[in-house]
Order: C-alpha cells, then structure tokens, then sequence
C-alpha cells in the first residue's frame, strides 16, 4: 500500500487555482460587483418597461391614427400635467443606475457573459416598445411605399398626395418629405415590398433594422476601445436610456448613421482610411448630418500623408456619393429637404434667439440669425480640428463628437432627441469625460422636452407646434445641458490653472527667517 504519491502530489499543488489563489476580496469585490450591476440593470430596464410596455404591450398593440388638434376636444388639465410629471420623472429615472453602472466599471470588471445577457435584456425593453411611442414606424414605411407602391422618387414625394393609402392616417407628418438619403431609401425597400399592407410586417422589419444597428455599435465599440474600457463603453453607449428609447423603441435611422460614423473610427484607427471614409459615406447617405466626420479624417490623413494619401478619400467619398445618388437625382431640388429641415424653427438654439430679437419669429430675423450662427459653427469648428490630436481611435472619435455636437446645435432648425444617438456613440469610444457629461445631459434633455409636447395634450392641443411651443421646448432641451458643460469646463479650468501655493509659501518662510535675523541681530 503506498503511503504517499509524490506525482499526484506534485499534480495537486500545480493546479491553476492553487498555484494562483485569488485573494477572498477579490472573489468578494467581483461578487459585489455582479450584483450592484444586476440591480443597475433593473432601475434601468424597470421604469422604461414600465411606461413604454407594459400598458400597451406589443402583442395587444394597434397602429392609432395620428392625433387631430382641436381645442373643443375634452383635455385631461392638471390631472393630464401631473401624468406628464410622473411620465418625464419615470424617462429621467434610468439615468441614475446608468450612471452609477458606469461609475462602476470604470473600477472593476464583470463577467462578460453577465454584461452581455444583462444588454441583450436591457435591449428588448426598447425592441418591445410598440404602439407607445412607435408610431414612427409608420412614417418611415409610408415614404418608402411611395417609391416600391407608387413608383415616385422617395428623396420628395409626399405622402399626402396618396390619401387613400391604407397607411396614410397614421402618417404624422403627410405633407413634408424627410431628408434622408438614397440608401435609407436602398435599405428600406426590402422591407416595405415583403411587408405589402400587412402592419406587423411593417413593424417587424423596421424593428430587426434598428436591432442589427444597435448590435452593429456595440460591436464597434468593443472593437474600438482598450480592453480595459470595454464593458465600460458598451454600457455607456448600449444601456443609455436615450438608446434605448430613440433607437430601439422609435427606430429612428440615427443608430445607422452612428454605425457609420463608429466604422471610420475603427478602420481609420487600422490604417485603413479608405475603408473608413466609405462607413462615413455610407452613414451620410443615410443622413447628411454624418458628413461632419469627414473633416477629421481628411485632417488626420493630411497630416500622416499629405495630399498623397488625402486625395484618394476625397475622390472615392465623392465618385461613391454620384453614384448611389444617381438614380434619384432631380437636379438640386434633390436636396431640398435637406434645407427645410435645417431652415425650420423648431426646439433650437436658432429659435431661441430669433424669439429673443423678434418675438413674432420674422423670417428676416430668422435668416440672420441663422447665418451668424453658421460663421459661429464655422470657428468652433475651426477651432476643434486645430486644437484636437486625431491619431488614435479615442482623439478620433473626440474630436467627431464634439463636432457633431456643434453641428446639431449651431445649424439645425429642429432638433430632436435622437439626434444624440451618434454623440452617445462617439462619447463611449472617446473616453472624454467631459464629453461623456454633456452627451448624458443632452439625452436627458432629449427625453424631458416629451413632456413639453403632452403638457400641450394635456391643456391646449392647438398650442402644440406654436412659436411659444416651440421656444420652452428649446429651453427644456437645451439650457441644463449649457448649465451643465459649462459648470463643467468652469471646473476643469480651475483644476487646470496654476496655483501660486507653494510660491507663496516659500516667500512666507524667507520672510519669517528674515524677520527672525533681524530681530537676532537687533
């Protein structure tokens, strides 16, 4: 009978976990860590399913036609404006686990397998969000029945000119072509041919769209950023209750052009320039708005490889853009509703201070307004390539996303929450923590400023869409976010100063010594 094994022995002690213990607090702190990031999940994903499923749900849900504004209609008054608190408080809920999830992993890690189950159901709150604040659905599918029913351009037909189409009622804007590009158009025609008339069709596939979208960011994000940023970008970016509501639960295209905008900044970061300035193309043939990320590629490789390596991008981003608008060129009026949206006044800045000049909104006022605001976005502009390193990935997508944010607040007529879908995006690659903090007000404004459309439902229907509406609207939107980042760069600035402490107090002591000699001498 042996007594003692020394090869088994010498097996027992090589094992991994005894070779390498794991201390007790280790163990304890990813422990603690998973659970914190459980109960994050769920003050998230609770209070959306609260208000945008569960009293509707998806599978009970119907398509209601769009609202008609009459004041002779019954209003809910106060009892409609406390719903409308609770509804703003319960958006504005998620913010605070998502931000301290986010506290969190900047610290520790978790397991992978947790975060990305933990994402796959924070995702499906927005997937499920249907007829509640989906009905832009509806929207995007009547315009591209009218290129694949009516055979009409999709880049400018109006819905209104079919009345009779089972899809038009609930329609909310019949009358004004939306300025997307030809492969929104392109992507979408699928879709609306296999859907015909059938309205789940239509939601179904709009919705898997969004779906592969968001999936595609969390991707390039991961892919973008050190690995030990990871979890903390894909939570930034894939639990942000403004994603989730604009993007999974509205589909609104946004998330394809962030798509776009994230592919320029992971293969431009491969040495892959080409590929990237082709993402960003694709992204602004979705929607213009993307192209604000070409200058900081072109700067990038003007200054890697001159005009050597900047004119082949150029060239292909251009030969790319002819080419896929071709089929549905018009002349210049192909762009027009580009221009109308810009030139609109909606929750702005430009509307803010056209009000402030002319309270009646004069279009001359308007107009000024607007070009001083353009030679403004040109300088910040100026000023962001000038001053912003664009190397790596992370300068990059910095300096994209503080140019899209100038872009969207400078020279957009109308601006909408889901406009910050790309900013979020950005920001989670970026890693600017002043980035981070005016993204993350800004889709808190993106959200709240709902409210001050059902304060309108709640009193006055008529006053939806006024210039009054209009201007609390921008204020809503915008002032906590100027409040905020400028509270912010306030600090950052005075962290950044030079103190003249340690000078002072060197000073202190030779004068004392000198004080003490001469009371010595004396």
């Amino acid at each position: 009978m042996k007594l003692f094994d020394g090869r088994a022995a010498r097996a027992e002690l090589t094992r991994p976990d005894l070779a390498n213990p794991q201390p007790r607090s280790a163990v304890t702190t990813g422990a603690t860590a998973a659970i914190r990031l459980v109960a994050a999940w769920i003050g998230v994903s609770l209070p959306l399913f609260s208000i945008l499923v569960a009293p509707l749900p998806i599978w009970n849900g119907q398509p209601t036609p769009r609202p008609v504004m009459d004041d002779s209609a019954p209003t809910l008054g106060w009892l409609g404006a406390l719903v409308t608190v609770g509804f703003v408080l319960f958006l504005c809920l998620p913010f605070q686990p998502y931000r301290l999830a986010l506290g969190m992993l900047g610290r520790v890690r978790v397991s992978t397998r947790l975060l990305v189950a933990l994402t796959v159901l924070v995702a499906a709150t927005g997937v499920l969000t249907y007829p509640r604040f989906g009905s832009d659905i509806f929207d995007y599918a009547a315009y591209e029945r009218l290129w694949v029913v009516y055979g009409e351009n999709p880049l400018l037909g109006v819905v209104a000119s079919h009345p009779g189409d089972w899809i038009a009622p609930f329609v909310n804007v019949p009358d004004r072509t939306p300025a997307y590009g030809p492969v929104w158009a392109l992507l979408t025609w699928p879709i609306a041919r296999l859907a015909g008339d059938s309205a789940a069709g239509i939601v179904a596939g709009y919705k898997v769209l969004s779906l592969l979208a968001y999936a595609a960011c969390c991707w390039l994000i991961w892919a973008s950023v050190d690995p030990a940023r990871r979890q903390r970008a894909l939570v930034l970016f894939a639990w942000s209750p403004l994603v989730i509501f604009e993007a999974l639960g509205k589909v609104h295209n946004d998330s394809l052009m962030a798509v776009g905008m994230l592919a320029m900044v992971w293969l431009a970061s491969r040495r892959q320039a080409l590929g990237g300035m082709l993402g960003l193309v694709t992204g602004a043939l979705v929607k213009a708005t993307a192209l604000v990320a070409a200058p900081p590629l072109a700067m990038r490789e003007w200054r890697q490889s001159g005009w050597r390596g900047l004119a082949p991008l150029v060239l292909a981003g251009s030969l790319v853009i002819a080419l896929v608008y071709i089929p549905f060129w018009a002349g210049l009026q192909t762009f027009a509703p580009i221009w109308h949206q810009t030139a609109g006044l909606g929750w702005s800045l430009a509307t803010i201070l056209t009000v402030a000049v002319s309270p009646q909104g004069n279009d001359a006022v308007a107009t000024v307004v607007r070009s001083v605001l353009a030679v403004a976005w040109a300088g910040v502009a100026l000023l962001i390539l000038r001053s912003r390193r664009v190397e790596t990935a992370t300068q990059l997508a910095a300096a994209t996303g503080w140019l899209l944010i100038a872009t969207v607040l400078l020279l957009t007529g109308a601006l909408y929450g889901h406009y910050f879908i790309p900013v979020v995006a950005l920001a989670a690659v970026a890693g600017d923590a002043l980035l981070e903090r005016t993204a993350m007000w800004l889709s808190i404004g993106g959200l709240v400023v709902y409210g001050v459309g059902a304060l309108g439902w709640a009193f006055a229907p008529t006053w939806i869409g006024t210039l009054e509406y209009q201007v609390v609207g921008s204020l809503v939107l915008l002032v906590p976010t100027a409040i905020a980042t400028l509270m912010a760069l306030l600090q950052s600035y005075r962290a950044a100063r030079p103190t003249n402490s340690g000078v002072d107090a060197a000073r202190k002591r030779r004068l004392r010594y000198a004080a003490h000699r001469e009371h010595v001498g004396g």
